[in-house]
């Protein structure tokens, strides 16, 4: 499922599982899905998405953690 929402400009959730992906990483989800040559630009993509995408949620929860303190 391909999702647009107030602040963030692509959400991605496959059927059945409960990670989202957002930004890049779900726009490279959405091209693995096309051929296989699409696969590969989405892998390459995910590769460098997921990580700036982890470190960003960590850094929210600190965030987070922060202000209810």
């Amino acid at each position: 499922m391909v999702a647009e929402t107030a602040g963030v400009s692509l959400i991605y959730q496959e059927p059945g599982e409960l990670r989202t992906f957002t930004g890049l990483a779900a726009l490279a989800k959405v091209l693995n899905h096309i051929n296989f040559a699409y696969a590969l630009v989405s892998a390459w993509l995910l590769f460098l998405a997921l990580p700036v995408q982890a470190l960003r949620q960590d850094r929210m929860r600190e965030i987070s953690v922060e202000g209810h303190e």
